[in-house]
């Protein structure tokens, strides 16, 4: 690589450099500056250079285009994974309630079935014990007419 050689704008001491460089710090005072070339400085060398870092820009470029429609596609299908787990989730939670209401139907069935049959039950005792009462009453008033015969007949 060539080096340039020129004077630091603060002390004049020589300051060398290569060409390409963006800065370059003096030696004698330690100031740093940055280097600037002039446009009509045609060294093959710095022609090369910017051709190398205009391809490393343009390789840059579409390297971060290929990022970002990476990115994008895995964005996407993240997205489009939870969409589906969140799917997933609702239709299990409603197989769950309808599992549940079931259940608690025939729950409330089943209760439904025990309470007639015991209200079924009481109905046959009361009839059962109204039977007995009127047999009951039936043999109380024959004891009565025969009580009421005997104290006639005496």
């Amino acid at each position: 690589m060539k080096i340039i050689e020129k004077k630091c704008p603060n002390c004049h001491a020589n300051l060398e450099f290569k060409v390409g460089e963006r800065d370059v710090k003096c030696a004698s005072c330690r100031r740093s500056f940055a280097i600037e070339y002039d446009r009509d400085f045609t060294d093959p060398e710095v022609e090369l250079m910017a051709r190398d870092v205009q391809l490393q820009i343009m390789e840059d470029f579409k390297n971060s285009r290929k990022f970002a429609k990476f990115f994008i596609s895995f964005v996407a299908i993240v997205m489009v994974a939870i969409i589906i787990f969140a799917v997933v989730s609702a239709i299990q939670q409603k197989q769950e309630m309808d599992q549940r209401r079931q259940e608690s139907e025939a729950k409330q069935e089943e209760y439904r079935k025990k309470q007639e049959q015991a209200e079924q039950e009481f109905k046959d005792q009361m009839d059962a014990a109204e039977g007995q009462f009127k047999i009951d009453q039936s043999e109380i008033d024959k004891m009565i007419e025969e009580a009421h015969n005997q104290i006639e007949s005496k």
